[in-house]
């Protein structure tokens, strides 16, 4: 027979046992969430009403708000009261949108955020097909050490003759572009002392052109539609290299 559990061991059924959990456990459970269901799940109790505050990993999509207004005016509000005491170490942020002024208007939002060390960030513009947002010269994060970018244009704004977007980030060790070039074909540059993982997935219709400058670079890969390494003697120490159904040229 299985001995029936003292009455003083038992637990009322009634009972709450989430409430018993510590902050630092249901910040950690909340950060599986997307953050506008975050916030809404704080407001089921009065302990919790404060404790999104704290999140230090956030995961926004525009798709999730009936209109671009209504998603920049929650990412406004978010970034004023959230706890600056709690650092913001991960954004995952997906943006879709046909207006530029509108996509300016809420990217320049999330650069308020120097703490970042992990930013996913995604643009679509309408309509889909090969259109591409330009990416803000003023996105730069001091400590940023992981990067993702899709569907992004790079410009040419010193007329210099090539692109150099990410000589700021002096701690970036893993880099992925997706679906990104440089403005009028012009080459790409990634110069960077840190960079150990490089992955370029493209699918823009005409050839790119990279410049690769990485001393510290182990693994790369390649994927999509062909691109052109027009420099690049750091790779040379590279200790994977892997190809997708496509091939790259390097001069």
């Amino acid at each position: 027979m299985v001995p029936l559990i003292p009455k003083r061991g038992r637990r009322n059924n009634n009972e709450d046992m989430i409430s018993e959990l510590s902050d630092c456990i249901i910040i950690h459970i909340l950060s599986y969430l997307n953050t506008k269901i975050a916030v809404r799940t704080c407001v089921l109790s009065k302990r919790w009403k404060d404790i999104w505050k704290k999140m230090s990993s956030l995961t926004l999509i525009s798709t999730q708000f009936s209109t671009s207004y209504k998603f920049s005016t929650f990412l406004s509000r978010f970034s004023d009261l959230r706890d600056d005491s709690t650092a913001l170490h991960t954004l995952d942020f997906m943006l879709i949108t046909s207006r530029d002024k509108n996509r300016q208007s809420i990217l320049s939002s999330i650069s308020t955020f120097q703490t970042l060390t992990t930013l996913k960030l995604a643009v679509y513009t309408n309509p889909w097909i090969y259109h591409k947002a330009f990416f803000p010269d003023y996105l730069k994060f001091p400590t940023l050490v992981n990067l993702e970018l899709t569907n992004f244009i790079f410009r040419d704004s010193e007329n210099v003759g090539y692109v150099e977007p990410f000589s700021f980030f002096n701690k970036l060790n893993s880099l992925i572009l997706r679906g990104c070039s440089a403005m009028k074909a012009k080459p790409l540059a990634l110069s960077s002392l840190s960079l150990i993982n490089l992955s370029m997935i493209n699918d823009f219709p005409r050839c790119t052109y990279f410049e690769i400058s990485a001393p510290s670079l182990s693994s790369l890969t390649l994927a999509g539609i062909p691109v052109k390494i027009l420099r690049g003697s750091s790779l040379a120490f590279v200790k994977e290299l892997n190809f997708g159904t496509t091939f790259c040229e390097h001069v």
